[in-house]
Formats: C-alpha cells, sequence, structure tokens
C-alpha cells in the first residue's frame, strides 16, 4: 500500500513540475528574441534558488540523491521539501531559458527526495520502498512509458523491489496519463518551418 500512496505524491510531485515550467515558461516567452539575456536571467534565478534551497537543487541531482540516501536523516523533512519545491523551480528555470541537459535524472531526484521526506516524516516506512516509489512515480509524468520507468527504476533499487516499483508506477500512470505533460501550454503552440513544436521544451537542467 505504501507504493500506491507513494507513488501518487510523485506523481503529484511531477505534475507540480509540468505546471510550474509552463508558468516559467510563458513568464520568459516575451525574451525570445534576446537569448543572451535570457539565459543570464535564468542563471540568476538558478543561483537565487541553490541559495535558498540548497546546493542539491544544482545539476542533474543523480550524485545529490545518492548522497541524500546514504545520510538519512541528515536534513529534516522541511528542509526535504524546500529542496523539492526548489529543484522543480530550478529545472523549470532551466528548461525555460535555454540551458541544455537531460530531464529524466532531475525528474528522479524529486521523486526520491519526497520518498526520503515521507520515510522521515513515517518512519514505519522503509526507506527502499519510499526511494523507489517517489522515483517511479515521479518519472511517470515525464515518460509516460510504464514498461521503462519500471525497468529503470527496478535496475537502481535490485529485484525485491520490483513489485513495489510495480505498483507506483502503474498508480502514477492512473493518475497522469490523461494530464497535461511536460510541453509549453497548448494554446501557444506553434510549429516552425522546421516543424519544432514552439511549445516544446526547448532545454533542461545540466546533467
Amino acid at each position: 500500500m505504501e507504493g500506491i500512496a507513494i507513488g501518487a505524491a510523485g506523481a503529484a510531485a511531477g505534475l507540480l513540475l509540468i505546471a510550474v515550467f509552463r508558468t516559467v515558461d510563458r513568464a520568459f516567452r516575451p525574451l525570445d528574441g534576446s537569448p543572451v539575456l535570457k539565459a543570464g536571467l535564468g542563471g540568476v534565478g538558478i543561483g537565487l534558488v541553490a541559495l535558498v534551497a540548497g546546493e542539491e537543487t544544482l545539476f542533474s541531482g543523480e550524485s545529490e540523491l545518492e548522497s541524500l540516501l546514504q545520510h538519512p536523516g541528515a536534513e529534516s523533512v522541511a528542509t526535504l521539501a524546500v529542496i523539492v519545491a526548489g529543484k522543480i523551480v530550478a529545472i523549470s528555470l532551466c528548461m525555460a531559458t535555454g540551458f541544455r541537459g537531460g530531464r529524466i535524472f532531475p525528474v528522479v531526484f524529486i521523486g526520491g527526495t519526497l520518498g526520503l521526506a515521507i520515510h522521515q516524516a513515517f518512519t514505519s516506512v522503509p526507506l527502499p520502498v519510499a526511494a523507489a516509489s517517489g522515483m517511479a512515480g515521479a518519472a511517470m509524468t515525464i515518460l509516460r512509458l510504464p514498461i521503462f520507468v519500471i525497468l529503470f527504476i527496478s535496475f537502481f533499487g535490485g529485484p525485491l523491489l520490483v513489485p513495489v516499483v510495480v505498483l507506483a508506477a502503474v498508480t502514477a500512470y492512473i493518475f497522469v496519463f490523461d494530464k497535461p505533460e511536460l510541453t509549453g501550454s497548448p494554446p501557444e503552440s506553434q510549429t516552425t518551418a522546421e516543424g519544432r513544436d514552439l511549445g516544446e521544451p526547448r532545454a533542461t537542467q545540466p546533467a
């Protein structure tokens, strides 16, 4: 049951990321003709997020998540919540202002950190279960590929966590399959001469 609940929580965090990105992307659209200024403002914003929420919000989050999971209890639940919120804002700024990189690991970081926070708030939930469920739920909002998400998260969690990952991933997919994806707002989407959707996120957090 923990996998179902935490998978849904991870999906909710992923949907929050989508909503925040769309808002930030719209705010920066007027600067499309000034890419240097746009990237500069984005960089300043990312730096401010790191100052407020911690340096864990920088980069792809792979090594940062590993560090957090290796030292459970080092950060309070409130601090972990701030890190999750900061990471959502930082990724949104990266994608909206032209920074290149992957989006999978940053989203996995969000889900894993959320799972860690839930583990610390409800100590009866084992950390591996909480982290894997959160990662699967958050990743599903971005990928919408249940089989891939199950295999991807199970690779990190190990075979014993496969049933939990399946529950979390399926729950998240049911939760998000008909929800907006990580793209720009549909009304603003236009196609360029090259066939590229202007609503598509142009960049993500450096991996």
